[in-house]
């Protein structure tokens, strides 16, 4: 009787100790379309300028270095894209594309030193496209295009609706699943 008295008693201290343990906070929604105005405003407004005019030496070094550690990658996807897609999206595209979405991203997004590249899913998902588009026989470039633009009204309406709040309910188990599509892809 003893024994279930003291673990009652551990029970009730630790409750008091981990108040709402495990449970899951959101944060309060923003007003729509405020959170672009505010990041916009919290990048381009203030690092952005002292980035962009800051050309030294270092500059120069991590831009090389940037480039080569993007370029070989690049020119591999391409070289794998060519094959996959007949041709039809191949190095040269890959490189402008990399080379497009890098300085869009670097300039408007506020992270000038991430390094945008392909990737396998990117690989895998363009292959599934090629042999949607051949089995319902349309274009593959008019289908990738149709499907990149609603990909693009899908992530403007989950900004303006500020539905990156959810990530918090991402569970490690979601991480887990998300890397065994990464390692998959790649055995």
């Amino acid at each position: 009787m003893s024994n279930n008295k003291e673990n009652t008693e551990s029970t009730l201290a630790n409750r008091d100790v981990m108040k709402d343990a495990g449970k899951v906070h959101m944060d309060e929604a923003e007003g729509w379309g405020s959170g672009i105005i505010k990041d916009f405003k919290r990048t381009v407004g203030t690092h952005w300028v002292t980035e962009m005019t800051n050309f030294n030496q270092k500059t120069v070094a991590v831009t090389l270095l940037l480039f080569i550690s993007v370029i070989a990658p690049t020119l591999t996807f391409g070289a794998v894209y060519g094959k996959e897609t007949g041709n039809k999206i191949g190095a040269v595209e890959t490189i402008l594309a990399t080379a497009w979405i890098g300085v869009f991203y670097s300039l408007l997004g506020g992270m000038p030193l991430c390094i945008i590249g392909s990737t396998g899913p990117v690989l895998a998902f363009t292959k599934a496209v090629v042999r949607i588009a051949d089995n319902i026989g349309v274009p593959f470039l008019t289908f990738n295009a149709w499907i990149s633009c609603w990909l693009l009204f899908y992530c403007l309406v989950a900004a303006f609706f500020d539905l990156t709040r959810v990530v918090r309910l991402a569970t490690r188990f979601t991480d887990e699943i998300f890397a065994f599509l990464i390692v998959s892809i790649f055995v």
